[in-house]
Order: C-alpha cells, then sequence, then structure tokens
C-alpha cells in the first residue's frame, strides 16, 4: 500500500484499525500462552519457566514477555479484563500493573477478594500509566527507599533516593523554565547547576575560595555546554 496516497482521514483510519488488531491479536496470543502454561508444553521443550520459553523460544523481549505473563494471569482471575483490554480501555501495561499489585497485597497477608479485584481493575480503565500508579499508590502506598550511593567508576557514581511529588513537580517546572538555556536537561544537569549555584553563593558569603573539583581535561566540556559531573541520578517520587 502507497501511504503518500492515503488522505489524512483514511491514514488515521487505516492506524485505528491496526492498532484495534493488534490489540486483538497480544489478546489472542495470551489465550495461546495460557493453554501452553496448562498444558505445561515449556517443559516438554526444555524450559523451565513460560517466561524462559516467552523469551527464547518465541523471541520476545523480557519486558513484554513478563507484561503478557502478567496479563495472562489477571485475566485467568478477572476474564472480563480481556474485553476491557481487546476494546481499549485497559492497556497492557496497566494490566501488568494491576497484577503485580494484586500479587504484591498477597505476599504482604493482605489477599484481595475477587470483588474487590473487580473494582480495581474497572477503575483502571481508561486511566494513564501514570495514573494507574498513582491510584495503586493511594491503595498500597510504598515505604521511602533508603537513599543509596554506589560508585560505577572513578569518575561516575549512582544515586538512588525517593522524593515527593510537590519537589517533582518542581523540577519539572524548572527543566521547563530552563528549556531554552538548558534544553533536553537530565537530572544529574539539573542537579549540577542547582549545587554549584548554592554552592557558589555559600562559599562567598562565608568567605571561602571555591574548591577546585573539575578536572582540567573537563574545560572544553564545559564550553560546549555540557556539565562537568558524570553522575547518574535516578528521582522517584514517593
Amino acid at each position: 500500500m502507497n501511504l503518500t496516497a492515503l488522505t489524512s482521514d483514511q491514514l488515521l483510519n487505516e492506524t485505528k484499525i491496526i492498532v484495534s488488531e493488534e490489540r486483538r491479536i497480544t489478546a489472542k496470543l495470551i489465550e495461546h500462552l495460557t493453554e501452553i502454561n496448562q498444558r505445561l508444553l515449556f517443559l516438554k521443550l526444555g524450559y523451565s519457566s513460560l517466561f524462559e520459553f516467552v523469551t527464547k523460544e518465541l523471541g520476545l523481549s523480557e519486558g513484554a514477555a513478563q507484561r503478557r505473563i502478567q496479563c495472562l494471569r489477571l485475566m485467568q482471575d478477572l476474564p472480563e479484563t480481556r474485553q476491557a483490554y481487546e476494546q481499549g480501555s485497559l492497556s497492557l501495561s496497566n494490566a501488568a500493573k494491576l497484577q503485580s499489585h494484586f500479587q504484591a497485597t498477597k505476599k504482604s497477608g493482605i489477599a484481595k477478594t475477587i470483588e474487590e479485584k473487580k473494582a480495581i481493575a474497572k477503575n483502571a480503565e481508561n486511566k494513564s500509566q501514570s495514573e494507574c500508579d498513582q491510584m495503586l499508590f493511594g491503595l498500597a502506598p510504598e515505604q521511602p527507599k533508603p537513599e543509596k550511593a554506589r560508585i560505577l567508576s572513578p569518575t561516575v557514581r549512582e544515586l538512588k533516593f525517593s522524593i515527593s511529588e510537590e519537589l517533582f513537580k518542581k523540577i519539572e517546572r524548572l527543566r521547563e523554565l530552563l528549556s531554552h538555556s538548558h534544553p533536553n536537561a537530565t537530572l544529574a544537569e539539573l542537579m549540577d547547576l542547582l549545587v554549584t549555584s548554592h554552592l557558589t553563593k555559600l562559599e562567598k558569603s562565608k568567605g571561602l575560595q571555591p574548591q577546585a573539583v573539575q578536572k582540567k581535561g573537563d574545560e572544553n566540556n564545559q564550553k560546549t555546554g555540557k556539565f562537568q559531573e558524570r553522575c547518574r541520578i535516578i528521582f522517584q517520587a514517593a
């Protein structure tokens, strides 16, 4: 098909049909995986788990395999979620998130009843991934994880810590305001900018001499708009 010959309306309609067909085929794949799982066919082929079968025999990525297997389990418990998925009101990612939530609450000793699961699944329909996350966090808030720092190389460290939703929004607002002077700034670059600015003010107010933390070889990077520190910082909204 020559896509350039289609009108804009035809192109959009064709795209919507393809998306609908993709959901139908994925639902069919999940149905087949369910039967393969029940027959334990993956064991007969020498695979230790359905996950290994899907990734190695079928060639799906680990993430794609995990999402489909989680959906498989959700649809076994709640058959109506398959229809919601095929109709497009429940995304594959959110369906997988629901199943992960149900498994986590069961492990914590607070298993959901079928009716409770149905209500939660219904509430997850027509929600974005972030909206679904917020809903599930509201049902079972995660405890903030302790701050962690580890060395990745002589010049790179990885920091992990939790922040509030309010601070996360401030960071996004800062990124927006700096979009012209620092387009596509990463979180590490934003932190470098803020820490350097605040540190300079503090040193000046206390009459201290700035400490040289930048290597001579990094000067060229700074001139081309790159920041001196190469830290990777992972923010997780609490």
